[in-house]
């Protein structure tokens, strides 16, 4: 078995990756911006 080739290894590398934006999406959560974002884009939809 190859490390590369593994498909644990292929499955976390996108998984990893996402980790440093954990933070930035949870404090985006907990500040209502999502909120706000999804109504907007709600709102522009229906334009």
């Amino acid at each position: 078995m190859n490390g590369f080739d593994s498909e644990l290894f292929q499955i976390s590398v996108p998984v990893l990756a996402s980790f440093p934006y954990s933070t930035a999406w949870i404090n985006d959560y907990q500040s209502g911006f999502l909120k706000e974002y999804k109504s907007y884009k709600i709102h522009l939809s229906m334009e």
